[in-house]
């Protein structure tokens, strides 16, 4: 697996705080990538790229609210691994504990 590419979006305005994620595992969705994002700021949009079938290319917009949320996240997630197994193992735990509520 490849580190992630996490850069500034080139938009032609500045104020987007909107990010381009590049490397990123084409079996991600939007809800793994938002919560990859949402500890770094409050996020506008999670968009992941998709061809014409509909199958995800593998890189993504993340918008967020603020530069300064934006630039953390650059700074802590550009040229990393994304943690699949963690986010798959924490959906599983949801589930797991929505269903034992629901026993």
């Amino acid at each position: 697996m490849n580190p992630l590419q996490v850069r500034f979006a080139e938009t032609p305005l500045d104020r987007e705080n909107k990010l381009f994620v590049g490397m990123l595992p084409k079996t991600f969705t939007e809800q793994e990538l938002q919560q990859m994002f949402q500890p770094f700021g409050d996020l506008k949009e999670v968009h992941i790229i998709r061809g014409t079938e509909g199958s995800p290319k593998g890189c993504a917009f993340v918008k967020f609210v603020s530069k300064d949320a934006a630039m953390m996240a650059i700074d802590n997630l550009n040229e990393t691994i994304p943690h699949v197994n963690m986010l798959i193992a924490a959906v599983v735990l949801e589930s797991l504990i929505l269903a034992f509520l629901d026993w």
